[in-house]
């Protein structure tokens, strides 16, 4: 399995690419900036499509520009073929309001001509909803936490957010999240000890539109095909987008994992781009890891915020592995010399065509 964590500058953008008895399967998470798709998932998509293969999945977490834009460029590229993708997960505004049998207000209804010129995430999600009703590969089914996906072979997803409280709120109130690449006087918090960070209480994300987040549970299977030992056969990753620890620690809950039971990972993408305010004790506690992915390139709010990551490096007695799909740590200096010498971890700022094996079965790249 090969997971490209794609430059999308303060964004996501994650291919996951697997071969299952002779059989190539990929799975397309968010498509980042404008610039991401221009940049990289043009030619990525272009390599797919003359490979005979197919996005077999296309997630789009939820609306807010750094994640959804690039999927819009796609949309709009009328020399990239769309027929590739077979099936597609999106909570858009026509689909919740659907479910919670409301009306669709006007400012949801953009037509794709604003959409060259403006960031608005929730104009580019009515877009991109228009062209998926178009190309005919979505369901339109909401997309909840708990929600089960066995469809592709050899790996089984099970969506941990959002929970239908937080689509409730997105459908009453849809956020429009402009570009902050300008913004100024972003406190870091890069000049402070780990051991002061962790002091810090934990306050929660309050967007909208990230806890409307499509956070997901991926197990993929490692041993055969004996349903009797499912529970040995699969290990797993989550791939946090932008959701709420909340939201997680209640499905994972749900799904019998707990302080006392753990949920061992072989990776996690960290919610939010390294967020304070994304990823808790809580959270962490009812995990297993020592291999983060961070997906940022530290131009935004000052993300990600040392905070978080001094979370995660105190949450293991064994070494902490962070990957960064920029080099900006040592740029930054995020960590002092003091930090490397009282807590265990390494970080990994990727390098364009290098593998980075996380275990026998994974390989992360940029």
């Amino acid at each position: 399995m090969n997971i490209r964590v794609i430059p999308a500058s303060p964004g996501d953008s994650i291919l996951i690419s697997y071969a299952y008895k002779g059989s190539k399967k990929n799975i397309l998470i968010d498509g980042g900036i404008g610039e991401t798709y221009y940049g990289y998932l043009s030619d990525i998509l272009h390599e797919i499509k003359n490979s005979g293969e197919y996005i077999d999945l296309l997630i789009v977490t939820h609306v807010d520009y750094d994640h959804i834009e690039g999927i819009c460029r796609w949309f709009e590229d009328e020399e990239c073929d769309k027929d590739i993708i077979k099936q597609v997960w999106f909570n858009s505004g026509e689909v919740i309001s659907e479910y919670f049998n409301s009306h669709i207000s006007e400012e949801l209804q953009i037509k794709l001509l604003n959409m060259k010129d403006t960031k608005q995430s929730v104009s580019q999600g009515i877009t991109l909803e228009k062209k998926l009703n178009e190309l005919g590969c979505w369901e339109k089914n909401i997309i909840s936490a708990g929600k089960v996906y066995n469809e592709l072979p050899g790996i089984k997803i099970t969506v941990l957010s959002p929970g239908i409280k937080r689509l409730e709120k997105l459908n009453k109130k849809w956020e429009v999240e402009v570009d902050n690449s300008t913004e100024m006087g972003v406190q870091v918090d890069y000049n402070k000890p780990i051991k002061e960070l962790l002091k810090n209480k934990f306050v929660q994300d309050t967007s909208i539109a990230n806890g409307s987040s499509i956070a997901i549970l991926l197990q993929y299977e490692t041993n055969g095909n004996d349903a009797v030992k499912l529970e040995k056969q699969y290990k797993n990753i989550i791939l946090a987008a932008d959701a709420f620890p909340s939201e997680i620690i209640k499905t994972l809950k749900e799904i019998g994992y707990c302080k006392e039971k753990k949920l061992s990972l072989e990776l996690l993408k960290v919610s939010h781009h390294g967020s304070k305010a994304n990823t808790n004790k809580k959270f962490l506690e009812i995990i297993k890891c020592d291999n983060f992915i961070i997906s940022s390139d530290a131009s935004t709010h000052g993300l990600p915020n040392k905070e978080c990551l001094a979370r995660i490096i105190d949450s293991s007695n064994k070494t902490t592995n962070l990957y960064f799909n920029y080099n900006y740590v040592k740029q930054k200096r995020i960590f002092s010399e003091d930090d490397y010498k009282e807590y265990k971890f390494k970080c990994y700022e990727m390098e364009e065509g290098k593998p980075y094996p996380i275990n026998k079965e994974v390989v992360l790249w940029i």
